[in-house]
């Protein structure tokens, strides 16, 4: 698990240093893929749509604020609690009551 969350981060670190900047938007486990030597990849980065993810969005996203570097790194959080948890937190809930 702690590989997979360290190649994610290092994904994460490429594009918000990148000139210019790229924020993912979306990131969540269904945008990380695993290549054959098992190492996490991001997709989908900076092609979110602007309806969010709702288990995996930060608060101010949910309520129509732009992607940041802040809110992927919320995002990844909430990828850290499925990975180590094996669920999402406020799994049922709707983007009202977590936002």
């Amino acid at each position: 698990a702690i590989r997979f969350l360290r190649d994610v981060a290092q994904g994460m670190h490429f594009l918000h240093d990148a000139q210019p900047s790229c924020v993912h938007g979306d990131l969540k486990s269904a945008n990380i893929l695993i290549d054959r030597n098992f190492c996490a990849k991001l997709s989908d980065y900076g092609l979110s749509s602007n309806t969010p993810t709702t288990y995996w969005s930060a608060p101010e996203c949910l309520l129509g604020q732009l992607s940041s570097v802040k809110s992927d790194v919320y995002s990844f959080g909430v990828v850290i609690y499925e990975v180590l948890s094996r669920k999402v937190p406020y799994d049922g809930q709707d983007w009202q009551s977590i936002s």
